[in-house]
């Protein structure tokens, strides 16, 4: 398995960290990243999503697909990677652009914590785009999903106007709570970094599972807690719909 190795800066120099493949050949898109996400947001909420996409750049790396591939390219490689190394059941939605992923017994991380997966690979893709090193949409989003909000959007009555003055279609919130995603958790609630506070074993628990992907294709049983051995004693494989 691809193994990518962190490399402290020098003092002084612009960048904290250097991220290199088994090569020794530098990541460049995730040291990049990693140094502009310094400035936005808590280093906590960074490191976390560090903690995801270290395992998919090195899933990247292993298929063979560059990280600023058009969105047509990367989305089935991430569908691989949600099957592969989540055990991940995957429905598509083409309607609508976009999957539903379900997890199953074998799936070695919470669904809460495959929300944070997906949003530091939203993260990712946003910061590379708005710094125009990706030269795509996000493939996060769904362009069929992201134009039908922009048409709902539209069609709201006085919809410049604030919320207190009682006279908009709908509520903001309501607005902003319209699908765009490419990846859908049926039945879960979006996940969003706490700014006040982060549960320091709920986000080093996030970091020892990730880590040991990274290390290892061993059975992802093995990742889970202790109470959750017994029911899953029987064996059961990873399987697309």
């Amino acid at each position: 398995m691809t193994k990518i190795q962190r490399i402290k800066g020098q003092p002084g120099a612009p960048y904290e960290v250097l991220f290199v493949d088994q090569h020794g050949h530098l990541i460049v898109a995730l040291t990049e990243w990693y140094r502009l996400r310094s400035s936005q947001g808590p280093t906590n909420t960074r490191d976390t999503y560090l903690s995801c996409l270290l395992p998919f750049f090195a899933f990247l790396s292993e298929k063979g697909c560059a990280w600023n591939a058009s969105p047509e390219q990367l989305r089935p490689l991430l569908i691989d990677f949600y099957r592969e190394r989540f055990c991940c059941l995957v429905r598509p939605e083409r309607a609508q652009e976009r999957v539903a992923i379900l997890p199953t017994r074998d799936t070695p991380l919470q669904e809460s914590t495959l929300q944070v997966f997906r949003s530091a690979l939203r993260d990712f893709y946003l910061i590379m785009r708005d710094e125009r090193l990706y030269a795509f949409s996000n493939p996060l989003t769904s362009d069929t999903l992201l134009s039908l909000k922009r048409l709902h959007d539209q069609a709201i009555a006085n919809a410049g106007a604030p919320d207190h003055a009682g006279i908009r279609g709908e509520m903001h919130e309501r607005s902003r709570r319209q699908p765009t995603a490419f990846i859908r958790y049926p039945k879960a609630r979006e996940w969003k970094p706490d700014l006040r506070k982060e549960l320091g074993d709920v986000r080093s628990g996030i970091h020892t599972i990730l880590d040991a992907m990274m290390e290892s294709h061993g059975e992802p049983r093995d990742l889970l807690p202790r109470e959750n051995h017994s029911r899953i004693a029987q064996k059961h494989r990873c399987s697309a719909p």
